[in-house]
């Protein structure tokens, strides 16, 4: 019988809501990949496999923005999942909510592609390459009277 343990629970719930991304799973001081996306890391950022019966590979939270950027540049969308409480937070909520959780909440916190890069630590590969382009339908007297800052607009 195959089991997991509640963290890896957890990251199957994200990885169910985004089976199309790639999720970047934060634990402690590290961001880790498990099974599909472990693969991911390992292709595309030349990560090493841990060892363990399931595939998963990791690396230190001060690579994230370059990791970050090269998989969204190699075309994955990538959802990163933070710990939003502390273990001392998990402490005080099991011991007030007499909750039997054994892993800290996480929530995600951002979803990035090629078209969504603005973080300036994610722009290295083409930091010329960050513009954005925004288009809207509208009355093009009532645009012109605005923009010259007319007040019968």
């Amino acid at each position: 019988i195959w089991t997991v343990s509640p963290g890896q629970a957890q990251w199957w719930r994200f990885k169910a809501a985004h089976f199309d991304s790639v999720i970047m799973f934060k634990m402690g001081k590290f961001y880790e990949l498990f099974e599909m996306d472990a693969h991911v890391g390992a292709a595309d950022l030349g990560l090493a496999y841990m060892k363990g019966d399931q595939p998963h590979c990791g690396f230190p939270e001060k690579n994230y923005a370059a990791n970050a950027e090269r998989l969204a540049r190699a075309g994955h969308r990538v959802v990163v999942v933070e710990q939003v409480e502390t273990p001392a937070q998990l402490a005080e909520r099991k011991e007030r909510d007499k909750s039997r959780d054994s892993v800290v909440r996480r929530a995600k916190v951002a979803v990035l592609t090629r078209g969504t890069l603005v973080d300036t630590g994610m722009l290295e590969a083409s930091p010329d390459a960050a513009f954005v382009l925004a288009v809207t339908e509208g009355d093009a007297a009532h645009a012109d009277a605005h923009a010259s800052g007319s007040d019968d607009a």
